[in-house]
């Protein structure tokens, strides 16, 4: 009896471990992605100190993105596809729920929104254009509206307007938390917008998207 609660024991261990390697190590082909945004924050014509400041969370939104996309959010993949295909199943299922509140504020509706506070607290940092709410906010429901629409493309996920509503507020919360940051951290304000950077959050979450849309 003792030998066999130990081999359980063992097992509940190891998936534990599991569960947390998947959930912590990225798949290796992001190495690409953080290497593409790194080679592209270097050549900035910009000081090291900034570049390094932009750097940082610029690495952060990317390996946020690549683990919360395949194991949170569960978007479409070229090996959802080729599954969907093997058991016969069509490419297309097309769940949606355009009710809002349909479920009440349940803990997913909770989970939505903090799931998406880290994105709306990483963007403003990557460039001053974003520093603005409504372009932080557009930027994460425009994500998020994106992975509503790839869950079309899966089997046991749901196109949900609830989603798109809670990740919206939730990259607001981020935004916030971002301002309240910067004023106990008394961040040196600038009204010099950065037109090389203008374009970079959204980069990010193009190929983190693209990182996980790939995956075999």
């Amino acid at each position: 009896t003792l030998a066999f609660l130990e081999k359980e024991q063992a097992m509940d261990n190891y998936t534990i471990f599991a569960f947390f390697y998947e959930l912590l190590f990225v798949n290796p082909a992001a190495l690409i992605g953080m290497i593409m945004i790194t080679a592209l924050i270097c050549v900035l014509k910009l000081s090291w100190s900034r570049k390094i400041a932009i750097l940082i969370p610029s690495l952060l939104l990317f390996y946020y993105l690549a683990i919360s996309l395949d194991a949170i959010f569960g978007i479409a993949t070229i090996g959802e596809f080729r599954r969907l295909i093997s058991l016969g199943e069509g490419l297309i299922h097309p769940q949606m729920e355009w009710l809002p509140l349909a479920d009440g504020f349940s803990a997913g509706f909770i989970a939505n929104i903090f799931v998406f506070i880290p994105i709306g607290f990483l963007i403003p940092f990557m460039s001053r254009n974003f520093e603005k709410m409504g372009k932080t906010v557009l930027l994460g429901s425009g994500l998020s509206l994106a992975i509503e629409i790839s869950q079309i493309f899966t089997l046991y996920r749901a196109t949900d307007i609830n989603d798109l509503l809670t990740n919206t507020f939730g990259t607001l919360l981020g935004w916030c938390c971002f301002k309240i940051a910067t004023k106990l951290f008394r961040r040196q304000k600038t009204n010099l917008p950065e037109s090389q950077t203008r374009y970079l959050p959204i980069f990010v979450v193009v190929i983190a998207f693209l990182n996980v849309f790939f995956l075999f």
